[in-house]
């Protein structure tokens, strides 16, 4: 999964790894990244990254034969 993060663009990278290891909270990773204007278009955001890490991770899976 971390190899996958890692293949990411940002700012889904970032997103995702302050959220699930940092474990920081949406208001304080908005304040860390200045990007998003409030804590309902980062949730949404980080809602299409998480869609966009599990294509990934998906299409990985198939790949190796193991769904």
């Amino acid at each position: 999964v971390i190899k996958h993060v890692g293949k990411l663009t940002e700012p889904c990278k970032s997103i995702l790894e302050y959220f699930y290891w940092k474990n920081l909270k949406l208001p304080e990773i908005m304040k860390k990244m200045k990007t998003f204007k409030n804590v309902d278009s980062l949730k949404a955001y980080k809602y299409n990254c998480m869609q966009r890490l599990k294509t990934q991770l998906s299409d990985a899976f198939a790949q190796a034969g193991l769904i």
